[in-house]
């Protein structure tokens, strides 16, 4: 992967699946894997929301470290939470369009391991915003 990209924004729902956390795992080894440092907000979740800390609280933090990281990884079901369509808005506003980096993970289950919820993921990496919004064909973002 490209050594300018350290950081990298996992992007996904969170309060809709209750394997969410699994899914966040295996996005963050999957980058890590492919030579990048993954941020990963079911870190910051998960303790946060045990402790009773309140759902915006929560998003301001993430919204504020995305900011802060080179590039997002949108997971599948993006479009469906609230909050994965809010880190990606602050992402893309954080920089240029053209010097955006915006990976976008498919995960599937694992047919082969004995655990549930093992995930394979496949990244596919798209440099600068009008790239992924013509894969996509969205002009919303």
């Amino acid at each position: 992967m490209n050594s300018s990209v350290k950081t990298v924004y996992i992007a996904g729902p969170i309060t809709s699946d209750p394997a969410y956390q699994e899914k966040f795992c295996e996005a963050e080894m999957a980058l890590y894997r492919a030579g990048m440092c993954p941020m990963n907000p079911a870190d910051i979740m998960y303790p946060a929301d045990v402790k009773g800390v309140d759902y915006d609280t929560i998003l301001a933090c993430c919204l504020n470290l995305v900011s802060k990281c080179d590039a997002i990884a949108m997971m599948p079901g993006w479009r469906k939470s609230k909050g994965a369509k809010a880190e990606l808005q602050r992402h893309i506003k954080s920089r240029d369009p053209w010097t955006c980096v915006i990976f976008e993970l498919d995960m599937y289950p694992d047919p082969t391991s004995k655990r549930p919820h093992q995930y394979s993921t496949i990244i596919t990496r798209f440099d600068g915003l009008e790239a992924w919004r013509a894969e996509h064909g969205l002009d919303d973002y």
